[in-house]
């Protein structure tokens, strides 16, 4: 990257904090995991889908979440997923508002 005709400098961040950072003008561009922000100056182009796959101990019982998928119980396999006990490294990126359902299910 030494022969490009500029300096590209790299900043990482929260989806959220970083397209703040955008709209205020201290960023160019910014490649985010989800559209945190309106801003009619913000132009939002999708380029990958992000995917999620649950990791747990090798002791976890899943034939009741297998059985769901296989069924396509969408419901039982809500219950299932909420009677887990989940960690994430921080607030911003809980497992819960990566489903969507913070506001629809304030129980979850």
């Amino acid at each position: 990257m030494k022969n490009i005709p500029f300096q590209l400098n790299a900043t990482f961040g929260i989806a959220k904090d970083l397209l703040q950072q955008l709209a205020d003008g201290e960023l160019d561009f910014v490649v985010a995991s989800q559209k945190s922000i309106e801003n009619k100056h913000i132009v939002y182009e999708p380029i990958l889908t992000e995917n999620f796959i649950v990791v747990g101990s090798p002791d976890l019982d899943l034939s009741d979440l297998k059985k769901h998928l296989k069924d396509k119980d969408f419901t039982a396999i809500e219950k299932w997923l909420i009677n887990q006990q989940w960690y994430a490294y921080s607030k911003e990126t809980a497992f819960k508002e990566k489903l969507g359902i913070c506001d629809s299910r304030p129980w979850f």
